[in-house]
């Protein structure tokens, strides 16, 4: 066959349901045989680097950095799993374990490591990397000091009480003061923006929701809503705002 022919079929094929659908029909039945386990890595790969096509430059879809953690397999081998670039938070720690945590979120939004692609996953991973960024900032604004933390956190925060429990004790660490309270204080004094800010409280509502097996039925429609656009790339992009602010702020 040339490949003039070849391009005429795929081109017929392309603009006809019927025949897409019979093509999808032989597919599955060459996925069922064991030997053939080569093409459904293949086709996982295209499939993969098709819906991860991110425009913005904070991610870097990078085989090398994902091999000095060490390589998983051929799918991080490849590079098709989106990291955030973190390379500029100087600090060791808190970079690599945001770029675990990134990388973990990736695999959740493919099928090869799971069952079905977890969504509830990917934002628990992403809830890790928002928190993890923003004690990060509190940490370095602060130098560290707990008080100063916390009274930078009721300046943009008037709603900020330093008091926990019954016996109203003051926090004891920042990674003990609420989420959404560090979050909604970072929002307003970094001008982070409103989807950003309304993506990260979804988050950690999925986040909670994954973390306690809590049924999707008990929630209320606006995160039921959030959970069934799966919108991937939202949680992405803000991500990257928020490291993006924080990193130019503590410069």
């Amino acid at each position: 066959m040339t490949p003039w022919s070849y391009l005429r079929i795929v081109n017929n094929m392309s603009s006809n349901k019927e025949h897409l659908k019979l093509l999808l029909e032989f597919i599955s039945k060459i996925l069922e045989k064991d030997e053939n386990d080569w093409f459904h890595d293949e086709l996982a790969l295209l499939i993969s680097k098709k819906i991860i096509s991110e425009k913005d430059t904070g991610i870097r879809l990078s085989a090398v950095t994902i091999k000095e953690l060490g390589s998983i397999d051929k799918y991080l081998d490849e590079g098709i799993i989106p990291i955030i670039d973190y390379s500029q938070i100087p600090n060791e720690r808190v970079r690599f374990q945001l770029e675990r945590d990134a990388i973990e979120m990736g695999k959740c939004r493919l099928s090869n490591y799971e069952s079905t692609i977890s969504f509830e996953k990917f934002c628990k991973y992403a809830h890790f990397q928002s928190e993890e960024l923003i004690n990060y900032y509190y940490q370095k604004i602060a130098d560290g000091d707990l008080n100063k933390a916390k009274s930078k956190i009721k300046e943009f925060n008037n709603s900020f009480k330093d008091e926990v429990g019954q016996n109203r004790e003051p926090y004891r660490s920042l990674s003990s003061i609420p989420f959404k309270v560090k979050l909604y204080s970072i929002s307003n004094n970094l001008k982070l923006s409103s989807p950003a800010k309304s993506v990260f409280i979804n988050v950690s509502d999925v986040r909670n929701l994954e973390l306690h097996r809590d049924s999707i039925g008990d929630i209320d429609t606006y995160l039921k809503s959030f959970i069934s656009r799966e919108d991937y790339n939202k949680i992405y992009e803000s991500l990257i705002e928020l490291k993006n602010r924080i990193i130019y702020s503590l410069k």
